[in-house]
């Protein structure tokens, strides 16, 4: 893939597709600092600012936020492989 991974699919699968990426909280090997910052790079008009979720309720879940064609949802407690750990 090169240098730049696959940062070149978001803008070719911009308002073709909705994209949802997503990260965990507590990941060392692609921490979502990481992830915001290419996603700043993009310069896409941020639609929706960080919002809280919650999982039955009360017991916090992480956050959310989107851009113009693409979501990032952040799974607090979270690691590398995110389905393995929540």
């Amino acid at each position: 893939m090169g240098i730049n991974g696959s940062y070149f699919l978001y803008p070719n699968l911009r308002h073709k597709v909705r994209i949802l990426h997503y990260s965990g909280d507590t990941d060392g090997i692609v921490p979502t600092v990481g992830t915001m910052d290419w996603m700043d790079d993009l310069n896409w008009e941020i639609t929706s600012s960080y919002e809280r979720w919650s999982v039955r309720k009360y017991k916090p879940g992480g956050w959310k936020m989107s851009r113009d064609g693409l979501d990032l949802i952040v799974i607090h407690g979270g690691g590398h492989m995110v389905p393995q750990w929540k």
